[in-house]
């Protein structure tokens, strides 16, 4: 059959046959029905995840998008859904009430079955009245129904697990652990999200650039021009260019609050390049960087007419805003584009033609490209979209299966304490991987989120104190050379505090020892917890929710009786 692919195709997964379970009833007779869904059985959503957490080679794959109902709870206090509603669906169905999940990733694609069990992470929130130390949207989780190996309906929350039909308990089971099992303890067919209020943001764009090579301080990213001390930040490092956009956030407090046209227009903007714009961008330089192209000698009109394409299919309909940022280039435009616009580089600037070219981001000539678009980008956030007033849910992104949205992105978080040491430290591997490497370089900012103290999961990522990330993002997701990067990255980070998360942290199947030297002991707990869940099968020594590849690779043999 059909190999099953993440959103960004850079994982697989190849199962023997899957199965599109309308109720939790046809889950409890797929996993008991081990003759005809074979193990191990895994669930995905909305496949955003980047590393192969998907994988059920040879067994079983459930798509869960059709367990989609929504239950409004205490006025919106609480919301329960299906495993298939994504997180874009939970906020449009909060917003009538005036609530919100405290944690908003970008990624409003994910559906809950996901966010209930794996990694996520937003920009925490650091001000009175607001829920504290969530890290993330797991930690909004107050319970689950899913089904265990041996197809029983269990119900866990924070007093522990319970058999639905039985009463049995299962000592083992906690909701910190489901929080951060990936499937691996059961399959999870609803979630019930503790919900906040709406909380409205001031986000404001400022452009740090690196000073004398020193880069600025966690105190000089959170506070403004004004003196003002923001309440969240996320952040984009520039390791080769040497500056930090930061998107400082405030609560606002004014007690009449006004969204304005601007605000939605600059908001639409920034959404508009988190979903295509960069990636979109940077493939057209990649474009670029191929050299040779028979489309090369064209000349200049068409140029100019491949560039009038691009932005009538940027404007048609509405000459104001929404066409601009809704319409998406097609690819094959942006690589035609971008080849037309080679042939205005004179000859003698160009870099002869590698035969041994197996990328067009590992080329000196692309990371020079990169170079230009790195120099506008920290003046342009900060002076053309400046900024804009909405609610934290609104950060949510409707990602599509376009070429031109695809990026790729790894996860490391480290202890904020470290930064003045770390970050110096993050920007030299950088730039001597590019050195060491013929001039490679991911093709987009290095994505710093600050996140509270949390240990609602285990392993957590943020278990002892606050973090940031340092989350390298390109836009080639299947390059050889990125691949090598991040195995390298692995190694550097496990040895310098960072902690990983299994859906996001590229190449641990490579490097799994990592794990290990940066989780130390919960990584211990998580896996004998995972084991004890899967008790071995005749035809499945792993268990029903364990299987070859990824995952069998990270946990390891199973622990002797």
């Amino acid at each position: 059959m059909t190999p099953f692919t993440n959103w960004n195709r850079s994982a697989a997964s190849e199962p023997r046959t899957w199965a599109e379970p309308a109720s939790e009833d046809e889950v409890v007779a797929i996993v008991r029905d081990a003759a005809r869904y074979p193990s191990p059985v895994r669930a995905v959503g909305a496949l955003h995840s980047t590393t192969p957490c998907i994988e059920a080679d040879g067994g079983t794959q459930l798509v869960m998008r059709r367990l989609d109902h929504v239950r409004l709870e205490d006025g919106g206090r609480r919301i329960t859904v299906g495993a298939g509603v994504d997180m874009l669906e939970v906020r449009d169905a909060l917003r009538g009430e005036g609530r919100e999940l405290a944690v908003s990733p970008e990624i409003g694609n994910a559906t809950a079955g996901s966010v209930a069990t794996s990694g996520s992470k937003d920009s925490s929130l650091r001000t009175r009245g607001h829920p504290a130390g969530l890290a993330q949207i797991g930690s909004t989780v107050v319970s689950v129904r899913m089904v265990d190996a041996r197809g029983d309906v269990l119900v866990v929350d924070e007093t522990g697990a319970t058999a639905v039909a039985t009463g049995r308990r299962d000592p083992g089971l906690t909701l910190g652990l489901v929080r951060s099992s990936y499937g691996l303890c059961g399959i999870v067919t609803e979630v019930t999200f503790e919900t906040a209020p709406l909380t409205p943001l001031d986000n404001r764009f400022d452009w740090l650039p690196f000073r004398d090579g020193r880069i600025p301080s966690v105190r000089e990213i959170f506070t403004d021009p004004d003196g003002q001390q923001a309440d969240a930040v996320l952040a984009f490092l520039q390791p080769y260019h040497g500056g930090v956009l930061v998107e400082r956030r405030k609560v606002a407090r004014e007690e009449k609050l006004e969204f304005t046209v601007d605000d939605r227009m600059r908001r639409e903007v920034r959404d508009w390049i988190w979903e295509w714009g960069a990636s979109g961008v940077t493939t057209f330089l990649a474009g670029t960087a191929d050299l040779g192209s028979e489309q090369a000698d064209k000349g200049a009109a068409q140029v100019a007419r491949s560039g009038a394409e691009l932005l009538r299919a940027a404007l048609t309909d509405n000459p104001l805003t929404r066409p601009l940022f809704k319409r998406k280039p097609p690819s094959d435009l942006l690589s035609k584009a971008a080849s037309l616009a080679l042939a205005e580089i004179p000859p003698a600037m160009r870099r002869p033609a590698r035969r041994d070219h197996h990328s067009v981001s590992d080329d000196a000539q692309f990371a020079e490209l990169l170079q230009l678009f790195d120099r506008p980008m920290g003046p342009f956030f900060e002076h053309l979209v400046r900024g804009y007033r909405a609610y934290r849910s609104d950060s949510l992104v409707d990602f599509t299966h376009d070429r031109d949205t695809f990026f790729d992105f790894t996860f490391w978080a480290f202890p904020e304490r470290d930064w003045d040491t770390l970050v110096p430290a993050y920007v030299e591997f950088c730039r001597e991987f590019a050195r060491d490497n013929g001039g490679f370089r991911p093709a987009l900012f290095t994505e710093v989120y600050f996140i509270s103290q949390d240990a609602r999961s285990w392993p957590s990522f943020s278990p002892d104190g606050p973090v940031f990330t340092l989350d390298m993002v390109h836009s080639v997701p299947n390059d050889e050379t990125w691949k090598t990067m991040n195995v390298e990255y692995n190694r550097w980070a496990a040895g310098r505090g960072g902690r990983p998360l299994l859906d996001q942290t590229k190449q641990l199947d490579l490097t799994p020892e990592v794990l290990a030297r940066a989780c130390g002991e919960p990584w211990h707990r998580f896996r004998e917890a995972v084991w004890a869940a899967n008790p071995p099968l005749p035809d499945a020594p792993d268990g029903r929710f364990v299987g070859g590849g990824f995952f069998q690779t990270l946990l390891g043999p199973r622990p002797p009786a």
